[in-house]
C-alpha cells in the first residue's frame, strides 16, 4: 500500500517523497506511525517541535513523528501558514492563541512555545495586529 500511495503522488506530480517518513502532498501528509500510512492534514497540524533528529507534528490528539530535519521540512510547507518560533519549533499562525513578546513565548492552547529573540520580529510583521 506505501508503495502504490509513493507511486501514485510521484506519477501525478502532487506529492513530494518525505524520504522514509513519509508522502507530502498539497493538504496533507501521509506519515509512518507503528509501520502503516497514516493521513495528517496539515491545517491539523498545530505546532512542530525538534528532538534529536526527529520532528513531532503534533496535532490536536495524536503526536507524529518524523525523521528529517526541521529546515527540510520547513522548505516543503506553505510559509504563508507555517512560521518558526525558535530554532526547535514551527508554528501554525492558525493555531496561536496569544503571544507575549515580554516573556518570549507563543501560546497553543495551554502549550507554551518558547519564541527567539531572533525569531520574534519575522512572526510579529507576519500577524496582523492591530
Amino acid at each position: 500500500m506505501e508503495l502504490a500511495i509513493e507511486r501514485a503522488f510521484a506519477e501525478d506530480g502532487n506529492g513530494l517523497n518525505l524520504g522514509n517518513s513519509g508522502i507530502l502532498a498539497e493538504s496533507f501528509f501521509f506519515v509512518k506511525k507503528q509501520n502503516r500510512p497514516f493521513k495528517v492534514k496539515i491545517g491539523d497540524i498545530k505546532w512542530v517541535q525538534v528532538e534529536d533528529k526527529y520532528c513531532i507534528l503534533n496535532t490536536e490528539n495524536i503526536p507524529y513523528t518524523l525523521r528529517m530535519s526541521l529546515r527540510d521540512l520547513t522548505e516543503k510547507l506553505d510559509p504563508s501558514i507555517f512560521v518558526q518560533t525558535h530554532r526547535s519549533y514551527l508554528v501554525n499562525i492558525d493555531a496561536i492563541d496569544h503571544i507575549n513578546p515580554q516573556t518570549f513565548v507563543v501560546n497553543i492552547g495551554s502549550t507554551e512555545i518558547p519564541l527567539g529573540k531572533s525569531f520574534k520580529d519575522d512572526l510579529l510583521k507576519r500577524l496582523h495586529i492591530l
